[in-house]
Parts: C-alpha cells; structure tokens; sequence
C-alpha cells in the first residue's frame, strides 16, 4: 500500500470525496467508540434511509458541521434525532416524519451546500434545516495537512496532485 506517498489530508473515520467540492466525507461503516456510534452505508451518522420517500413521511435534511452532527453527545442524542423523536411522538398515525442527518464535523458552508446538491436532494425532503456555527467560513484545521515535501509538491504541481488524487481514490475505493 501506497500510503506513505500520500499527503495525510484525512482523519481517522473520513475519506476523500470523489466530489472534489465536498472534499472529504464520513467513512461507511467506521465506528466511533467514543459516541457509541457506527456511521452508515449512506455515510451518515444516522440510521439507512432509502431514497425514495415512502406515502405518509414528512421527511426533513439535516446539514451542518460537528454541531449538528452529535458530536459531543452521539448519534441518539443529537438534535435531528431529538427533532425527529419529538415530531413523530405529536403527530398521529397516518403521518411520519424522517429527519435525516447529512452534517460531517468540519465542514464549511460552502461544503454543506455541495452536500445538499450531492446528497440531500436524492432523498426528496420536504425541508432542510442548515445549521450554521461561527466557523463554518474557515476550513477546517484537520484537514490542512502539515508541511512536508509530499504536501508542498501536492499543493505546488498539478502533476503530484493529480497522481496522488488517484492514489486516494483507489485507496477509498478498495476499502
């Protein structure tokens, strides 16, 4: 395995995106023992939802950074959670809403619309709620990468960046 060559851009539970806009994303399938929480197959930390929105369900998008994500308190206790819990306890039968959480710790806004334009809408929601923090402007700092050789000829030759980039990909990929 190739990883050596490769800048490390990524965090432990996060992979490249093959969205270059979104950059990273949450790995499918990592679990993160410290919130008792398994990402999905979907790269949500939330439950599988399927795309198509069954008759009945109000369904309502989530996205946001850490925040919104749960990532203090676990995927049971994060607001969509709590948001969808209360909803449906109030409604009665007949009706169902689906709050599903989009939100990736560390992303911008800029990020967060390019999840709603790549993810979100596939699943048809009736709303979308985005949670903004004060640092949602900056990039996040564990994704910049410190300075080695590999990273300044990643960010100074379109030649490295490229090879690497599909160095990444393959890597996501196969896992």
């Amino acid at each position: 395995m190739l990883v050596w060559l490769n800048p490390p851009l990524y965090c432990e539970g996060y992979r490249p995106s093959r969205n270059e806009k979104l950059i990273y994303e949450l790995q499918p399938g990592y679990k993160i023992a410290s919130l008792k929480a398994k990402i999905s197959s979907q790269g949500l930390n939330d439950r599988y939802f399927p795309v198509n929105k069954q008759p009945g369900v109000y369904r309502i998008a989530v996205i946001g950074d850490s925040t919104s994500f749960g990532w203090k308190v676990g995927p049971a206790n994060s607001f969509p959670k709590q948001l969808e819990n209360i909803l449906n306890e109030r409604e009665g039968p007949g009706k169902r809403f689906e709050v599903i959480n989009f939100s990736v710790p560390g992303y911008s806004t800029s990020q967060e619309y390019e999840a709603l334009k790549d993810k979100a809408l596939k699943f048809s929601p009736d709303m979308v709620i985005l949670c903004y923090c004060g640092n949602d402007v900056q990039l996040c700092d564990f994704i910049q990468p410190d300075i080695t050789v590999f990273n300044f000829l990643y960010n100074k030759s379109y030649l490295v960046r490229y090879i690497l980039k599909r160095i990444d990909l393959k890597i996501a990929l196969a896992a």
